[in-house]
């Protein structure tokens, strides 16, 4: 599912609660990072996306279930799990 790269995106895998919400923007200012925002809801990340964007940071969704990881294949610098973030 995940390998890692020196160069590659900061992974925050349930990102769409109220911890994710608060630590996004803080991570997409990291020079030269990417933030993509894994989880099973596009529409809970929504407000998580809002976020980074009005602070001048970059994200993405990527759809992620990890009962059934196999659908991402990503070369991460890190992976930051906030599963059962409410």
């Amino acid at each position: 599912m995940f390998s890692f790269a020196a160069n590659g995106p900061i992974v925050l895998v349930g990102g769409g609660g109220v911890v994710g919400r608060r630590l996004a923007p803080l991570l997409s200012t990291l020079e030269g990072r990417s933030l993509v925002i894994a989880g099973r809801s596009a529409q809970r990340a929504a407000a998580t996306l809002a976020r980074v964007h009005a602070t001048g940071g970059e994200a993405h969704f990527a759809a992620l279930d990890l009962s059934a990881p196999a659908g991402l294949q990503l070369r991460a610098a890190a992976v930051i799990g906030l599963v059962n973030d409410p």
